[in-house]
């Protein structure tokens, strides 16, 4: 009778996760539309309202610097909370009410900062939170199943509705033709679809149940007792190259935008295109990025993607064509989606498995800092010295090429090309860069867990 009664739960918990899985690929699908017909164009409509260089620098920093800190308060939220699903389920709920700021600026042409700025910070706040608790659901949910089959199907779904929304979203752009007022009224359209989406997007996640016990929980001394832990244990080598990467990469990537619809007066079906080129390049990149990894080692990756990074914008000065932007998008598409792949190997290899998600959210928060001080200060050298945007992209090209002279000499010549499979998840989208993705990690590995997952106990990548 006991074995019976076993047989049954164990079937009633296997179909419980499947239901789980099915709909968070639907949850994925409608979370990608609200990324891609919504949030991608902040920018975009901050430049329609009239914000120049320094705002646009903080608008596109400061958001990220302060979720970046607050993903460190995840932890013990959730221990407050008593379950990963409510912290999940709140934050994406006003992550909704965020997009709903997005459509109420654009319509009633809200030309103050502050405004635009709070609701942009609170999205990513939502986005960075949630995250270690979604990564911990998901890792229950396909324990013992083929996490990497899964999550590529997923992966290929959401990328291709973030397109076809992105695009969608540009074409409409376009159609509203010059007149600053229909151009606002389609953003206010836009952030409207977005928050529809993320609303219907979060009540699938309410749908989908959580395989969670009670042994899976930390209480709030463990959290920061996590905290502590990486920052005494944690090797920060590969987090300061990438701190004085994005110091360098946003003397430039704030600009892009406004380098592109205001100096290059290209029309938002163009932007729009140009922008989704590094999208596509990513995507189709990333499944070859684990055997070209393990074929010519994950130092060659990371250092012949970082040249490529270095070399972009300058190629924004000197292609300035369409074609030649078409170029330039696609190196970098190439390009970050590299650099990204090794730095995350080498990131989750930098700490113990027991604080890894701890350790990711300080060095998210160190490159934020750094993104901040390179964004406001190229703002200030255009607004005060008149700097334009060539020179601007020639210092970030600099920038980029003094950080990947530094980890040339900090990476040691032979390193061990045994790596995890990445599973990653859009939080953004950025014109000059594609995709904004995390790694998907759980914060509280488990033993059963192998080396072909992103959610692994044990790295196998050593920096």
């Amino acid at each position: 009778m006991t074995s019976t009664s076993t047989a049954l739960e164990a079937a009633a918990l296997e179909a419980r996760a499947q239901r789980g899985l099915r709909i968070s690929v639907i949850d994925g699908c409608l979370y990608a539309v609200m990324v891609g017909a919504s949030e991608s164009f902040v920018g975009a409509m901050a430049v329609e309202l009239g914000h120049r260089d320094t705002a646009l620098a903080l608008l596109f920093t400061l958001p990220m610097l302060i979720g970046s800190s607050c993903q460190l308060l995840a932890g013990p939220i959730v221990a407050l909370l008593g379950a990963r699903k409510r912290l999940v389920l709140i934050a994406a709920y006003l992550q909704a009410a965020s997009v709903l700021g997005l459509y109420l600026i654009a319509e009633h042409g809200v030309r103050e900062l502050w405004p635009l700025l709070l609701v942009d910070t609170l999205y990513f706040v939502c986005a960075l939170i949630l995250g270690p608790a979604w990564g911990a659901w998901m890792a229950s949910l396909t324990e013992g199943r083929q996490r990497e089959r899964y999550f590529a199907r997923r992966s290929g779904w959401l990328q291709v509705w973030l397109l076809l929304s992105f695009v969608g979203a540009g074409v409409a752009l376009h159609s509203a033709g010059g007149d600053p007022a229909a151009k606002l009224h389609t953003f206010a359209l836009l952030h409207l679809c977005g928050f529809v989406f993320r609303l219907l997007s979060a009540s699938m996640l309410a749908l989908q149940p959580d395989i969670e016990v009670a042994s899976e929980r930390r209480n709030v001394r463990q959290s920061v007792a996590a905290i502590r832990t990486a920052l005494h244990t944690a090797e920060f080598g590969v987090a300061a190259y990438l701190a004085l990467l994005m110091f360098g990469t946003h003397i430039a990537v704030p600009f892009l935008t406004p380098y592109m619809l205001r100096d290059l007066q290209l029309d938002y079906a163009t932007y729009a295109a140009l922008t989704a080129v590094p999208i596509v390049i990513k995507a189709l990149l990333f499944p070859a990025l684990h055997p070209l990894s393990l074929r010519f080692g994950m130092r060659k990756v990371l250092i012949w993607s970082a040249a490529g990074v270095v070399s972009v914008p300058a190629l924004w000065v000197v292609l300035d064509t369409v074609p030649g932007l078409v170029l330039v998008q696609a190196l970098s598409g190439l390009a970050w989606g590299g650099l990204e792949f090794a730095s995350f190997q080498l990131l989750l290899s930098s700490a113990r498995p027991d604080c890894r998600v701890e350790f990711l959210s300080i060095a998210s928060s160190l490159s934020s800092t750094t993104q901040l001080i390179g964004g406001l200060g190229a703002g200030l050298l255009r607004t005060h010295l008149g700097w334009s945007y060539a020179t601007l992209f020639m210092l970030s090209s600099l920038g980029r090429g003094v950080a990947l002279l530094w980890i040339v000499g900090a990476l040691p010549r032979r390193m061990r090309t045994e790596m995890p499979r990445l599973f990653l998840r859009v939080i953004s989208l950025r014109p000059g860069t594609g995709t904004l993705q995390r790694p998907i990690v759980h914060d509280e590995p488990t033993p059963e867990s192998n080396s072909k997952t992103g959610l692994e106990s044990e790295p196998r990548a050593q920096s």
